[in-house]
Formats: structure tokens, C-alpha cells, sequence
């Protein structure tokens, strides 16, 4: 797994292949909060909210990081109140 090509599959709408490559990035480390942060990203960018909510919600628990943390935070905000 290639950071720099996971971050551009993001970029290039292939959320599938992101999510894919989060996903062994936590394989890898279960403890690496800014993997779940990103992969809810990708999830909520697929539509799929509830995987995109639990996996925020794990940045968040996770998390030492207050930058990431707040991101997070926000993030899962407005997934929730969105229409």
C-alpha cells in the first residue's frame, strides 16, 4: 500500500480502492486513527453513512491527536445533519 496512491484514488473519485487501502493500513496498525478518519471520508464520499459514522467514530476513540480529533468531530457532524 502506496499512501501517496491511496490519497490519489480518493482524489480521482475511486473510493472503492481508498477504502480498500485504508483497510490494510488498519490491518497493519488497529491502533492508526488517521486510517479510519480517511476511510470514513471515502465511505461518506460512496453514500454509505453508516460505515463512514462508525468509522469516525473510531478516529475519535482512538485519536491523540486534537487537530485530527476536531476533524473528525466535525466530520461526523455533518454526516449526521445532513439531508
Amino acid at each position: 500500500m502506496d499512501p501517496d496512491n491511496t490519497a490519489a484514488y480518493g482524489e480521482m473519485g475511486e473510493y472503492g480502492q481508498a477504502i480498500a487501502d485504508y483497510g490494510k493500513a488498519i490491518e497493519l496498525d488497529p491502533s492508526h486513527a488517521l486510517a479510519y478518519y480517511n476511510r470514513g471520508c471515502a465511505y461518506g464520499e460512496k453514500g454509505e453513512v453508516d460505515k463512514a459514522l462508525g468509522a469516525l467514530k473510531r478516529c475519535i476513540e482512538l485519536s491523540t491527536d486534537p487537530e485530527l480529533t476536531e476533524a473528525a468531530q466535525q466530520a461526523l457532524y455533518e454526516m449526521k445533519n445532513s439531508p
